[in-house]
């Protein structure tokens, strides 16, 4: 059998992250993902900083998030 990396990447996400969903307003979504590029990040790396430092603002011990 061939090595698929498409289908052991998808089974790699499914065994190993939870993902979480988050509405926005229309037209956010761009914004966000603009943003992260200016900071050479994708988008959920980006978010998962902005849970980081969400996490240290408020005084809570942060959590691992990957």
């Amino acid at each position: 059998m061939a090595y698929d990396k498409a289908a052991y990447d998808v089974n790699h996400k499914k065994e190993h992250y939870d993902q979480l969903k988050i509405l926005v307003p229309k037209g956010k979504k761009e914004e966000l993902k603009s943003m992260a590029s200016r900071q050479g990040k994708e988008m959920s790396t980006f978010i998962r900083d902005a849970l980081y430092y969400y996490m240290d603002a408020l005084g809570v011990d942060k959590i691992d998030l990957g």
